[in-house]
């Protein structure tokens, strides 16, 4: 028998210690863990107990509160595109201009809205 001893779920030899709750969620050692063979551990893993955007969000809730995390810094300044847009620039020339996505453009919008595009009727002659 080795050091992890036999799986808790079909008694064979253990190559994994599961965390029975999370870390990000408060669980700690000893008590927390149970051996788990590798087929049992990625069973457990593969089911739908705990998403992995839950424990994200779980664990950066809590790096918040603790003034570890402070989000990914802004690599866009926003004034610079309202600035743009307020001139009359399309999101086309601005995107050039700031060397960013259309998509930026749009998502920041005018305001805090997105930017609409304004139809421009074309002249049509008459007949």
């Amino acid at each position: 028998m080795d050091k992890l001893g036999r799986c808790i779920n079909c008694d064979i030899e253990a190559t994994n210690m599961h965390h029975v709750v999370p870390k990000v969620l408060g669980g700690n050692e000893g008590s927390n863990l149970v051996p788990l063979c590798g087929f049992c551990h990625d069973k457990v893993h593969n089911t739908d107990h705990l998403s992995l955007k839950e424990l994200q969000r779980v664990g950066i809730e809590r790096s918040k509160k603790e003034g570890k995390y402070k989000g990914r810094p802004p690599t866009i300044d926003r004034s610079e595109i309202t600035s743009a847009i307020s001139q009359g620039l399309g999101a086309t020339e601005i995107s050039k201009k700031l060397k960013i996505s259309r998509q930026s453009v749009y998502r920041i919008g005018h305001n805090g809205d997105p930017l609409v595009h304004k139809a421009v009727p074309k002249e049509v002659p008459d007949v």
